[in-house]
């Protein structure tokens, strides 16, 4: 498997480029709607390609999945066992197709696989409204740009979900699982095969549970959680809830500043019905 490191940058654009590429690493976070859209593509991905990897055992565990990869198309890389790697930009953005930017950056990526004789693709991923997913760009480059509309779909990364581990969607609702497939992906520092991902994935379904009472849950939450019924259980760096007839995992840490928003809204609203808790901490997962 190729990867895209320092040198093939430095060998295609210079010290200069070299270190544009180290800069675009440490831009941060995208925001909370790119963020979600990043999630939901990435987890959609990984299933499928979890899904494709049960027919063949001897290929699944060399594809190798890593986010922020070093580059110049660093949403997502999927690096495959044919040196053939699929390099990700994502763009959540309901009006704006491509920007200068994006092109820039763009042509950029293709100079350092062209320079460095490394076989990739470039996927650019937008709303299906905006996208044409027919569309092949290919530049003088010789580079090919896939333009590829995408929404999430919970119910297909469910049936993902049953083909991925079928023995254990009678013990987990399919939400939870997808939802801990998450957790798994990022306990990995999200840069894993896809072997690694199914292992961590059924680590975190079948673990016993350590903890009810997670770190930095305030007392008056947790007043609140035992008045509703609302079981916390922590394992690892992963934190379920459970609620009535109803479960799942935080998506954004105890103790962070969605959680505290979090814990407001709930303290002033104090809802007593589960599928309304529930309903909550959806939105705040997505939103």
């Amino acid at each position: 498997m190729t990867e895209i490191l320092n040198y093939h940058i430095q060998y295609a654009l210079g010290a200069r480029g070299a270190k544009k590429a180290k800069k675009r690493r440490s831009g941060g976070d995208a925001n909370d709607n790119g963020h979600a859209f990043e999630q939901a593509f990435t987890i959609n991905a990984i299933l499928l390609e979890m899904c494709s990897s049960l027919l063949d055992r001897h290929t699944g565990h060399q594809v190798r999945f890593k986010s922020q990869p070093l580059g110049f198309v660093d949403d997502l890389v999927i690096i495959r066992n044919s040196n053939v790697s699929d390099y990700f930009e994502l763009k959540s953005g309901s009006s704006q197709r491509c920007t200068t930017t994006l092109k820039y950056n763009i042509a950029r990526q293709q100079q350092v696989l062209i320079k460095n004789r490394l076989d990739g693709r470039i996927n650019l991923i937008l709303h299906k409204t905006l996208a044409d997913d027919v569309e092949i760009q290919k530049r003088a480059t010789g580079v090919p740009i896939y333009i590829i509309g995408f929404e999430e779909n919970r119910f297909l990364d469910y049936e993902l979900v049953m083909a991925a581990l079928p023995d254990l969607v009678d013990a987990y609702r399919l939400l939870t699982l997808r939802i801990l497939l998450n957790g798994a992906w990022y306990n990995l520092d999200r840069n894993a095969t896809i072997d690694e991902i199914n292992a961590e994935w059924r680590y975190l379904a079948i673990n016993p549970i350590r903890s009810t009472n997670p770190i930095g849950v305030s007392q008056r939450l947790r007043s609140y959680f035992r008045a509703v019924g609302i079981v916390l259980k922590e394992e690892r760096d992963v934190v379920r809830y459970q609620i009535g007839g109803l479960g799942g995992l935080f998506h954004f840490q105890v103790g962070s500043d969605k959680w505290k928003d979090f814990e407001q809204f709930l303290l002033n609203a104090w809802p007593t019905d589960s599928m309304a808790v529930h309903e909550i901490i959806e939105e705040f997962n997505h939103g």
